[in-house]
C-alpha cells in the first residue's frame, strides 16, 4: 500500500497520506448530513455539512449542486473536520441542493432545508 501511495503521489504531485489513512487503513465510510438555509435579505445561502460516522472525518472533496430558477451552480466543499459551514451569495433562492449528484464517492448522504420560524411564522 505504501508503494502504491508513493507512486500515486509521484504521478499526481499530491499528498495522499490523509486519503490513504481514511480509505485504506481506516474503517467505515462517510455519512454526510447537509443542511442549508437561505437568507433572502442578504441573498446568502448557508451550507452546513456534518459527518455523522463514528470514525474520524473523511477528507474527500465533496461536489455539491445548487439549483436555482436561473440555473445550476456547482461547488466543491473540502471538509477538514466533522462539521463545516460555508456561505455564498446567490442571484436567487435555491430550489434544490444535492450532494455528489454524479455519485462518485462511496457514502451515505442526506440533505435538508433548515426552516426558521420567527413569531410563529416561517422565515426564509
Amino acid at each position: 500500500s505504501e508503494d502504491l501511495r508513493a507512486a500515486l503521489e509521484s504521478a499526481s504531485g499530491k499528498d495522499l497520506k490523509d486519503f490513504f489513512a481514511s480509505w485504506i487503513y481506516g474503517a467505515g465510510h462517510p455519512v454526510y448530513q447537509l443542511s442549508w438555509d437561505w437568507n433572502r435579505q442578504t441573498s446568502n445561502l448557508r451550507l452546513t455539512l456534518k459527518q455523522l460516522q463514528r470514525e474520524p472525518a473523511f477528507p474527500n472533496a465533496l461536489p455539491i449542486d445548487i439549483l436555482t430558477s436561473r440555473g445550476k451552480r456547482w461547488i466543491v466543499l473540502r471538509p477538514t473536520s466533522k462539521q463545516m459551514t460555508e456561505e455564498m451569495k446567490l442571484d436567487g433562492p435555491p430550489t434544490a441542493v444535492s450532494i455528489d449528484p454524479a455519485n462518485t464517492i462511496l457514502k451515505e448522504a442526506g440533505v435538508s432545508q433548515t426552516v426558521k420560524r420567527e413569531n410563529g411564522k416561517l422565515k426564509g
